[in-house]
């Protein structure tokens, strides 16, 4: 994990998560639109799937181990025995 349970910098981090999120929104159609119009769709349609194959590599190399951990530390038995527990309902 990247902040410790009840780390304050977590609620900045989650912000500075969604502002890049709206900014990535409103800044990919523009440089997709762009090349479109410069080059060609083909180029413009590669290039937003250059950035998914980005993403996917970061959740594949930060995501992946830290959710190994994460499986360790909660088994399906203890979640299916108390569906509800980590909800607080």
């Amino acid at each position: 994990m990247l902040y410790k349970q009840n780390d304050t910098r977590c609620d900045t981090g989650y912000t500075i998560f969604y502002i890049g999120i709206n900014i990535g929104a409103f800044i990919a159609p523009l440089i997709c639109g762009f090349v479109q119009a410069k080059w060609n769709y083909h180029l413009g349609f590669g290039i937003g799937g250059l950035g998914m194959l980005i993403s996917l590599l970061i959740l594949y190399f930060k995501a992946a181990p830290e959710l190994e951990e994460f499986h360790k530390n909660c088994t399906l038995k203890q979640n299916w025995e108390q569906p509800f527990k980590k909800v607080k309902i």
